[in-house]
């Protein structure tokens, strides 16, 4: 009902403006390119509660069934056999804001589902199950396998449906309760994503981003909005209307043309009929702006957030260049319509952190070499690490993030933290545990130093964010000893020039 709400304003709108757009040919045509004759690979990297490892999707075509293979370990009772549960849900994982319950679904939204059978027993019927229901359509997790192969007849990893960029929840069964566990996103692989970000800012109004991610060579576009309407300050419930429009000013709601793409509407023989045959599961006949008939309206709660997660096959097929200098609009789904607000779509440029640190004395020589690279919020953080430890008067013990050297660990505020004995001592005991356990300064499982005198490593990690209030600049990185002693401290400073560094670490330019 909220799509069909959304034609009429939107049609009036459409009609009220002259044709004053460029769509490229490639975008009329809508032809999708080689995107669904290729070997297409996907996947979850999973660091948290002690659970670490990847999940791999895997598709040859586009009707062919999917391969899963799931490589984790670090389960609770690993000793005991005990199956977990796990879940594609609508939205990502925000690594940037790593809010205190991470993999809830109050963060992540429920089960994907866009056959609408979350509420239907598939207990006899596993087809019946949501799309996003892994444990129902392929089966659990079992705790005793570092390794396990599924098929997934029914999964497209292309298309309006895909899986790709939402999230993976592992739940643990505790006291007949569902607890999420673990959390990581869908993420491609070996393909270089450019990612805008078109950021509200009224304290009145919107607050709040929506994220285009761009896959190089691909027509697939993955949109991720996550808002807030505060109309007056106050949280307003009801359905707008997002849409990419046209202006002489990007971000500027008083320099609006019509909506991108409309040109080539109009060069429909048909105008009208291209229209009316526009959803979600038909995006061709969509104008290419128009955002709600492609993805579904923002409808805001009670607490007045929005929230939208869509694959668009339209957009990739634009040229970068023509999508900067739109406009990101958002107006109410009533009459008469009126845009609340606008916002300019930006480059997401990667962030990458340095670590240079030393000490020569008699008693002690050390050298530490730390390179932090993150291409994007959604993104895992890389770690290039160089140590070298020649002389020690205690053997170094793990890396440690701090404020500043003489504070407490570096983390999220209300954390509550728990080692990895008492995580499995805790769940065995049927204790509810959400989000991740582990301090964000506690590079112990992160980063380790495996006690050598020369070590040269990449890691990968999920909770180093570069990004947001919790990123890691500008704090200060310990070298710790056994006795939790300080036997060096330096600080962590932004790269210059981190966009320089995504070849050497994402494989590609």
């Amino acid at each position: 009902m909220a799509r069909k709400a959304a034609v009429l304003p939107l049609l009036a709108v459409l009609l009220s403006f002259a044709a004053h757009s460029w769509t490229p040919a490639a975008a009329q045509k809508l032809s999708v390119g080689n995107d669904y004759q290729l070997v297409y690979s996907v996947a979850a990297y999973f660091e948290m509660n002690g659970i670490k490892g990847t999940v791999t999707i895997t598709q040859d075509g586009l009707y062919n069934p999917a391969a899963i293979t799931a490589r984790l370990s670090g389960f609770p009772r690993k000793n005991v056999l005990q199956s977990y549960d796990w879940v594609i849900h609508e939205y990502p994982v925000r690594y940037s804001l790593l809010r205190d319950f991470p993999c809830s679904d109050a963060e992540l939204g429920h089960v994907f589902d866009p056959l609408d059978q979350r509420n239907v027993d598939c207990t006899n019927d596993t087809s019946k199950c949501a799309v996003g229901d892994l444990g129902g359509r392929v089966g659990y997790l079992l705790s005793n396998l570092s390794v396990q192969t599924f098929q997934y007849p029914g999964l497209q990893l292309r298309g309006p449906f895909s899986p790709v960029g939402r999230s993976i929840v592992i739940y643990s069964k505790q006291a007949n309760i569902s607890v999420p566990l673990a959390c990581a996103n869908i993420e491609r692989q070996g393909l270089k994503i450019v990612t805008l970000r078109a950021s509200f800012q009224h304290p009145s109004r919107i607050q709040g981003d929506v994220f285009f991610r761009f896959v190089d060579g691909r027509s697939e576009v993955t949109i991720f909005a996550d808002l807030y309407r505060l109309d007056g300050g106050q949280p307003n419930q009801g359905e707008n209307i997002w849409t990419l429009r046209e202006s002489i000013q990007p971000g500027v709601c008083n320099t609006l043309y019509e909506l991108y793409g409309t040109s080539a509407a109009y060069a429909n023989t048909d105008f009208y009929q291209y229209l009316q045959n526009c959803n979600r599961t038909n995006p061709r006949s969509c104008i290419i702006g128009d955002l709600s008939s492609k993805c579904s309206n923002l409808t805001s709660d009670s607490k007045g957030r929005m929230r939208a997660f869509c694959t668009d096959a339209q957009l990739g097929l634009v040229p970068l260049s023509s999508i900067l200098p739109l406009t990101l609009t958002i107006q109410n789904n009533s009459a008469p319509p009126f845009i609340l607000d606008c916002a300019a779509l930006k480059v997401v440029s990667p962030e990458a952190a340095v670590v240079l640190g030393s000490t020569n004395s008699p008693k002690s020589q050390i050298f530490v070499n730390l390179l932090f690279f993150q291409a994007d919020p959604f993104e895992r953080t890389f770690v290039r690490s160089y140590y070298y430890y020649k002389r020690t008067p205690k053997p170094i013990s793990y890396l440690e993030i701090r404020d500043n050297v003489n504070s407490g660990v570096f983390a999220r505020n209300n954390q509550i933290f728990l080692t990895s004995p008492q995580i499995t001592q805790k769940l065995a005991s049927s204790a509810i545990i959400t989000g991740d356990q582990v301090p964000i300064g506690n590079l112990e499982f992160k980063v380790p130093t495996k006690g050598k005198d020369l070590y040269r490593s990449t890691d990968v990690t999920l909770w180093l964010p570069l990004y947001g209030t919790y990123n890691i600049t500008n704090h200060i990185l310990v070298v710790k000893d056994t006795s939790n002693g300080v036997l060096l401290s330096a600080p962590i400073q932004r790269y210059n020039n981190p966009t320089s560094l995504y070849p050497s670490f994402m494989g590609y330019n």
